[in-house]
C-alpha cells in the first residue's frame, strides 16, 4: 500500500494531536512538521538538521521561511498539507499547489487576503477549508438541511455548550442557524461551564414529536481525525475549493446510490 506523504503546518494543541494521529495511521506518513519558530521546543534534536522527536521517531522540523522556498520543498515533497496553524500560513505553502499538493485547512478564520490565496490555490489543486472539521458536526450540517426541507414548519432551536473561558457565541451554532435560514439571535442559547470542549444540540419541535441531533466533541483528537479523513477523501478529488460538509454529502449520496442499486438487483 502506498502511503500518503503528509506535511503538517502548525504545532499547537491541535497540531500536536494531528501529528500523533498521522503517525498512528497506516495510510499516512508524516514527512515533516512546520511552524513559525522552533525556539525553546523541548523535543527538538539535531541530526544532522533540526528534527522533532515524537513516538520514538524523528521528523524534520521546518520553519515558515523554509516552507516558502520552492527549492527546499522540492527536496521535501509531500502529497498533502494539513494546516492547523493560522490565517498567514497559506502565504508560505500556497506555492505548492502548483505541484498538485492537496491542501486541507482547519484554520478557524482567514483574513480576506489570505482567503484569496486559498482560492487561488484551489484553482490548481484540490483544496478544503472547514473551521470545524470534525466528521460528526459536518454530518449534522447535512442532516439539518435535509430536515429543514422535509419539515419547514418545525420550531428550531440550537443549544451550544463550551468551556467557561470561551468568549462570544459558537461560530458552528451561528453557521447552523444561517444555513437553515434562521436568525441566530432568535434560536441559539449558550452555556459556558468548566472544560467542555464543544457540544451542539439541534432541536426540531413538532406538535406531537421532537427530533434532536446532538454532537459532542469529547477530545480534541476529533479535529485531527477529521482533517486526516478529509485529506484522504481529497486525494481523489479534482482541483477546486471544498468543505468537509460537501465531502460528507458526496459520500452519503454515493452510499445511497449503492443501496438503491443493490435493492434493484
Amino acid at each position: 500500500m502506498t502511503q500518503i506523504k503528509v506535511g503538517l503546518v502548525g504545532f499547537g494543541r491541535a497540531g500536536r494531536e494531528g501529528a500523533k494521529e498521522i503517525i498512528r495511521d497506516k495510510e499516512l506518513r508524516l514527512a515533516w512538521i512546520a511552524r513559525r519558530t522552533w525556539r525553546d521546543e523541548a523535543d527538538l534534536v539535531e541530526k544532522p538538521r533540526r528534527c522533532l522527536h515524537l513516538d520514538g521517531q524523528d521528523f524534520p522540523a521546518l520553519t515558515s521561511d523554509e516552507l516558502s522556498s520552492p527549492k527546499f520543498m522540492r527536496a521535501h515533497k509531500v502529497d498533502l498539507i494539513i494546516d492547523l496553524a493560522s490565517s498567514q500560513a497559506i502565504r508560505h505553502y500556497g506555492h505548492l499547489a502548483r505541484q498538485g499538493v492537496r491542501i486541507v485547512s482547519a484554520v478557524s478564520h482567514y483574513d480576506d487576503s489570505d482567503k484569496e490565496l486559498l482560492r487561488l490555490a484551489s484553482r490548481q489543486t484540490a483544496t478544503l477549508h472547514s473551521p470545524n472539521i470534525t466528521l460528526g458536526i459536518n454530518l449534522v450540517y447535512v442532516m439539518a438541511r435535509m430536515l429543514r426541507r422535509l419539515i419547514p414548519q418545525a420550531d428550531v432551536h440550537i443549544a451550544e455548550e463550551h468551556f467557561a473561558q470561551k468568549r462570544g457565541r459558537s461560530g458552528t451554532a451561528e453557521r447552523l442557524a444561517v444555513m437553515l435560514g434562521l436568525e441566530p439571535d432568535d434560536v441559539i442559547s449558550s452555556i459556558r461551564a468548566g472544560g467542555i470542549i464543544g457540544k451542539h444540540e439541534l432541536i426540531f419541535g413538532l406538535p406531537n414529536q421532537t427530533i434532536r441531533m446532538v454532537h459532542e466533541t469529547i477530545n480534541r483528537r476529533a479535529f485531527a481525525r477529521g482533517a486526516l479523513l478529509a485529506g484522504k477523501w481529497l486525494m481523489d478529488s479534482e482541483p477546486g475549493l471544498y468543505t468537509m460538509e460537501k465531502l460528507v454529502f458526496k459520500r452519503i449520496r454515493e452510499g445511497l446510490n449503492e443501496d438503491v442499486e443493490e435493492a434493484s438487483a
